[in-house]
């Protein structure tokens, strides 16, 4: 049996009064390949936090047999001078300013006795060996020797997400936690990762919006809901399969619990109906002794029958399944002159491909946008919107429609907008009940978007597309930062889409849900 790495007991926590989660119990194994779930805000990266020891206990037992390695979700802006090996080393914190004075000496040569003690020094620490493993690692995450010379700043967010991937994994691991791995990576990256992971012994505790990856990647799911944790057996699928038989099943509990609860209710309130003409007939039977102890008695029974029931009732409610309330999301109709939604001739684009390309798109049509970072996806979408010039060639539209777009990343001149003031008031009661669809509580309605998290934002900006009924959609990488339900909510959207869409998304499961055919850049 395989030994216990991490034990969680009792775990609460609070973050500005509202209780993220209290009382979590799990424990996780050696080699197990665990992918934690939850919604938007229900604490996912806190308790990956509290796990590694960056964040303090409140309430709680964290027993690790070793401290686990995490991987943020986001990192820090690198500084213009750090070099990529100094990444690559980060988890060996003694090392990068040793490695750094060592290559600086090697040029300079200016006191060749601090350089033998520092040399000394890095090789007690086994500098030369963990160096040895570093450079491998990079390597089979796509990096030559040269790129590790270089100024972190010089990299793009995908290469140097690579980069913070093989530091990690170079460092071998028994323990790791890594919140949203595939972000920023294209098809190459996800291989060298995908690789990686089944290549290394260690646990893994992995944060994955990514559907298909975590169906490649993981053999159980810990879930993270209303404050508690469950553990599923099996990969993403699995997971999704049973929930849905789990979610059918409380429904009918909870419909075969309603109507007897309802028809209790119906019997308490004729036992309340006769009591009450007993009572009637007790005060007008004053008069007469045995008629007003009868009704008296009877009165009596009444409200005992009454307490019964009401405990009966109590007793149902108490143990009635709780089910979520979901809401049907559907796109507005709007009729169109043309069945064009695009038309691109010859064009070149400004940065990227430089090959001229030429497709159409018409209503009904669901194109995916594919090739990988740096290849020009974003670039083409922001022509297509006028938002750059092509060096070449012709865009297009189609008669009168009206187009939808989805940026990457939210447009700094929204950032200080309240939510609200994205709709129009006559919409507000119809975006509302959008936003509560996507789990998005009305509470924020009438806050900033920059108080949002980027999954809120693209929940806010998701809801405004909906509203707008438009008849072509660009989606540039609609899946980030959402949590599992909304991208189940997402493809069902827009599979059900009449109007044409272009999709870049480095999501596979919902490319290949959604899309019919693929222009490539690469």
């Amino acid at each position: 049996m395989s030994a216990c790495l991490l034990s969680v007991s009792q775990l609460a926590f609070e973050f500005s009064g509202h209780s993220l989660f209290s009382q979590l119990n799990f424990q996780l194994f050696e080699g197990a390949r665990t992918g934690l779930l939850g919604a938007n805000g229900s604490g996912k990266t806190t308790l990956l936090r509290l796990l590694c020891g960056q964040l303090a206990l409140q309430q709680g037992r964290i027993e690790r047999r070793a401290l686990p390695l995490y991987l943020e979700q986001s990192g820090k802006a690198p500084d213009a001078d750090t070099l990529a090996f100094e990444t690559l080393l980060a988890f060996r914190p003694e090392l990068p300013p040793l490695w750094r004075a060592l290559h600086e000496q090697e040029f300079h040569m200016a006191d060749p006795v601090a350089y033998a003690e520092q040399v000394a020094h890095f090789a007690e620490l086994e500098g030369y060996r963990y160096l040895a493993q570093a450079e491998s690692t990079a390597e089979s995450f796509g990096f030559v020797p040269c790129d590790l010379l270089r100024p972190l700043a010089s990299f793009s967010g995908g290469e140097r997400r690579l980069l913070q991937l093989a530091a990690i994994f170079a460092a071998e691991p028994e323990f790791l936690l890594l919140d949203e791995p595939t972000h920023y990576l294209d098809q190459n990256g996800l291989a060298y990762l995908l690789a990686a992971l089944k290549q290394t012994r260690a646990a893994v505790l992995l944060v994955s919006h990514d559907r298909w990856f975590l169906d490649q990647t993981v053999d159980q799911i810990l879930l993270l809901e209303r404050g508690e944790t469950r553990l599923y057996k099996g990969n993403y699928s699995t997971f999704a399969a049973t929930r849905a038989a789990e979610n059918l099943e409380r429904e009918r509990q909870k419909a075969k619990l309603d109507r007897e609860i309802a028809q209790l209710q119906e019997v308490r309130r004729h036992y309340k109906v006769w009591g009450n003409q007993r009572e009637k007939t007790k005060h007008a039977g004053a008069d007469s002794g045995f008629e007003s102890a009868r009704a008296a008695r009877l009165q009596s029974q009444s409200l005992q029958a009454q307490k019964r029931l009401h405990e009966r009732i109590e007793r149902l409610q108490a143990v009635r399944p709780w089910v979520e309330k979901t809401y049907q999301l559907e796109w507005q109709s709007s009729a169109v002159a043309s069945q064009l939604g695009l038309y691109v001739k010859n064009l070149v684009l400004p940065y990227g491909c430089l090959q001229p390309l030429s497709f159409q798109l018409n209503l009904g049509q669901k194109l995916a946008l594919s090739g990988g970072n740096g290849s020009g996806k974003s670039t083409l979408l922001k022509t297509l919107l006028g938002e750059l010039d092509p060096l070449q060639g012709l865009v297009g539209w189609g008669q009168s429609v009206q187009r939808g777009y989805l940026p990457q990343f939210l447009p700094e001149s929204l950032s200080s907008q309240d939510v609200s003031s994205l709709f129009p008031a006559l919409h507000w009661g119809e975006a509302r009940r959008i936003l509560g669809a996507l789990k998005l509580k009305g509470e924020f309605f009438h806050h900033p978007l920059a108080a949002l998290s980027q999954g809120q934002q693209h929940k806010v900006m998701l809801a405004r597309l909906i509203l707008m009924a438009p008849q072509v959609l660009i989606l540039d990488e609609p899946s980030n930062h959402l949590d599992y339900e909304a991208i189940e909510m997402l493809e069902s959207l827009l599979q059900d889409f009449p109007g044409a869409l272009l999709l870049v998304s480095h999501d596979r499961r919902l490319r290949e849900r959604v899309t019919e055919a693929e222009i490539c850049l690469d």
